[in-house]
């Protein structure tokens, strides 16, 4: 793949992407980083399913479009939200990981509800596009690589579940913002997944076009052999990450 393809057509040395392997919690946390600045400013609007993309550009989406000037106030970098694989051409990322066994789990769910194609979760696994394989690729080459002029700041998702405040902060910290506690409280209880389920809702009843259920929990069983398994194939990328044997 041209890596070059996924790059903004305007790009600017101090633009962040946001990645991470699909299905692994990147709506939210770009929701969130968007309601924390719009409540750092004191702004009343907030971020919602239908305008996270006016915030946070998805790269895949914007194809030739200029992406203008961020248009987050406090942030001055442009945030950018992409699944691109290592990308050499992205100088500052923010890396978001999660355990394969929920990825796989969400991703099968997502590939069954939205596509003619059926698929199972054994199939999934092996398959070298969708699957472990493509995980293990994807994170391998972000976590492994030692190209030092790519700045990267991981977090992982299940970190945000447990403690979504302390991930904001982090982030902020490392890269230089400055939004107050209540800022960021603000924008984990604006980002819930109560909130965000609401708004999809919204968003579905006002476009005819829109079928899709994106905000919610898939139910796909993952056998206690395939977890082993899962566990087995995937143990450098999970050390990379710092996970214990456990999701």
């Amino acid at each position: 793949m041209n890596m070059r393809r996924l790059v903004a057509s305007d790009p600017r040395s101090h633009d962040i992407y946001i990645v991470e392997f699909p299905k692994s919690g990147i709506t939210w946390l770009c929701t969130l980083l968007a309601n924390m600045a719009l409540s750092g400013a004191g702004e009343k609007s907030r971020a919602t399913y239908y305008n996270v993309q006016h915030y946070v550009p998805d790269i895949h989406m914007a194809k030739c479009l200029s992406i203008g000037d961020s248009i987050l106030p406090g942030i001055p970098q442009r945030l950018i939200k992409s699944h691109s694989e290592y990308n050499t051409f992205y100088q500052s990322v923010i890396y978001l990981a999660r355990h394969p066994v929920p990825v796989m789990r969400s991703l099968c769910g997502y590939i069954n509800q939205h596509s003619n194609r059926k698929i199972t979760m054994d199939q999934l696994l092996a398959d070298h596009k969708y699957g472990l394989p493509a995980w293990q690729r994807h994170v391998r080459g972000w976590l492994a690589n030692h190209e030092q002029a790519n700045r990267l700041h991981l977090v992982r998702y299940e970190d945000m579940i447990s403690n979504a405040d302390k991930v904001l902060k982090n982030i902020s910290s490392n890269i230089g913002w400055e939004f107050s506690d209540e800022a960021i409280r603000n924008a984990v209880h604006n980002s819930s997944a109560e909130q965000m389920k609401r708004s999809e809702e919204t968003y579905r009843t006002y476009n005819p076009r829109y079928s899709l259920e994106f905000v919610k929990r898939h139910t796909e069983e993952v056998r206690e052999d395939m977890r082993e398994k899962i566990q087995e194939i995937c143990a450098k990328e999970l050390q990379l990450l710092g996970y214990g044997n456990g999701e």
